[in-house]
């Protein structure tokens, strides 16, 4: 599903983003770092600190913050796109 998301707003998945320190994201475009998550269920618990989290990580390397559930059961997917660094 990552790679499809990557393709779809021309970049690329990084792969290990979540066992690498210095690899921030899911997803990377010139754009955009793509925090990408997956439910099996109805809903998602999303807390405060995951979006900061990728939030923080984008503003660092300049890039707008993006952040992606997609429900595997329903084929939908909800994008979070936040342009503010104030969170």
């Amino acid at each position: 599903m990552e790679k499809k998301l990557a393709k779809s707003v021309g970049g690329r998945r990084r792969y290990g983003s979540g066992n690498l320190w210095w690899m921030k994201g899911d997803v990377v475009s010139d754009d955009f770092l793509i925090e990408h998550k997956f439910s099996d269920g109805k809903q998602f618990a999303l807390k405060e600190s995951t979006l900061k989290k990728i939030f923080e990580e984008a503003i660092k390397e300049g890039k707008t913050p993006m952040f992606v559930i997609e429900f595997k059961k329903y084929g939908l997917r909800g994008e979070v796109y936040y342009a503010n660094s104030n969170i």
